[in-house]
């Protein structure tokens, strides 16, 4: 407020423009909720009302000083409980492994299923609440399996098995910076993810460290390295073994081709990805792979036909996305709505695409640690007011 030079009144009737931009109605702020903010009596305001301070800031409400529920609350399955959860997975494998008769290092199947099992945790709570919270969580999972490594004490195949952990952790720490729009040490972590895969001869870790290349091109507008990348993707083991790899890559150059124009080869890729996808076999695979399937195949073709021009059929496919959405995958599904609504603007359908903004909204606010979710919510927002 200080910086923008607002009192109460101007910025609450600014947060009631842009909720009636959202919502169509004016919101009915107040000077006094506006203190209620400022003074921590009210320490988590409303989806639409923290929707519109996102908009007219640029700011997260968590950036603003607001405190989600679940950072208040003592329950482990909460955020701050998933940041120390690495570092009590590092104390146990240091505390368990040393062989005291032998004073060295013993390190086993259990120890990495533990740091496997840690890292999972993260993944469910980035599903549910956003990931930008837990990226030194991660970091610390990669840490703790490579220095276990160095240790020595263990075999060849746990030597291994380690590495894979730190490459899958290092991939996931850049999702999570990736998330948090934290992009320089999102590239410092691919590459830790990229090398690490290499010595742990994992295919499917070498997969994670492609695929995360591949994103970490698309979210910084890398175009041409997107498609590299993708081409690099299509060529792994893991891609030429197993369907489900084989069209997520189809899918990844099916993106890179759009954004290139190059619209033949994107909608061929698509066709290819579609077709792999039915012929997927049940097959065991690590558990981050679980983000891939019919959901997030028609989000990312919908999102390539609506940047090639073809909203109505973009627009088809976030509902196909949506009608697939797993539980428990709440960013996904608040994603969707958000890319349904682009589609429905594009079309310029202003009223659908307001009822869904909405729909995004009340998903959001639900997910304190997603800042892609929230700032993709602010750049529609923005949009819808440019078309009025």
């Amino acid at each position: 407020m200080k910086d923008r030079g607002l009192s109460a009144a101007t910025l609450a009737k600014a947060l009631n423009v842009q909720i009636g931009a959202i919502r169509g109605r004016e919101g009915r702020l107040t000077e006094g909720t506006i203190r209620k903010w400022r003074s921590g009596e009210t320490t988590w305001p409303r989806a639409l009302q923290r929707l519109a301070l996102t908009q007219v800031s640029g700011l997260s409400a968590e950036a603003l000083g607001f405190i989600h529920p679940s950072a208040r609350s003592e329950e482990p399955v909460h955020r701050r409980a998933f940041l120390t959860c690495a570092t009590a997975a590092t104390t146990a494998l240091v505390t368990t492994t040393p062989a005291a008769a032998a004073g060295r290092w013993r390190t086993g199947t259990t120890d990495v299923q533990r740091l496997r099992e840690t890292l999972h945790q993260l993944t469910r709570t980035d599903q549910t609440q956003g990931g930008m919270t837990l990226e030194r969580a991660a970091e610390a999972i990669s840490h703790t399996a490579t220095a276990a490594v160095n240790a020595g004490g263990c075999s060849d195949r746990t030597g291994r098995a380690l590495y894979a952990v730190a490459a899958d952790a290092e991939a996931a720490s850049a999702w999570y910076a990736l998330d948090g729009h934290r992009t320089t040490s999102a590239a410092q972590h691919i590459d830790a993810a990229t090398r690490l895969a290499a010595l742990s001869r994992d295919p499917y870790a070498l997969l994670h460290a492609w695929n995360s290349q591949v994103h970490y091109a698309l979210t910084t507008g890398r175009r041409a390295d997107a498609m590299a990348a993708a081409e690099k993707l299509s060529s792994l083991h893991a891609v030429r073994r197993d369907p489900l790899c084989r069209s997520l890559a189809h899918a990844r150059i099916g993106t890179a081709a759009a954004l290139l124009t190059d619209r033949r080869r994107a909608e061929a890729a698509f066709d290819r990805a579609h077709e792999t996808l039915t012929a997927t076999q049940s097959i065991p695979r690590p558990r981050w792979l679980g983000f891939y399937g019919t959901a997030d195949l028609y989000s990312l073709h919908g999102k390539a036909l609506r940047v090639l021009g073809r909203p109505q059929h973009a627009e088809a496919h976030a509902h196909a996305a949506l009608s697939a959405v797993r539980a428990g995958y709440t960013r996904d599904r608040a994603l969707y709505r958000v890319h349904l609504a682009e589609a429905q603007l594009a079309q310029g359908e202003r009223d659908a695409a307001a009822d869904t903004i909405r729909q995004a909204t009340e998903l959001a606010a639900d997910l304190p640690g997603s800042a892609r979710v929230h700032t993709a919510l602010h750049r529609l927002a923005q949009t819808m007011e440019a078309t009025r």
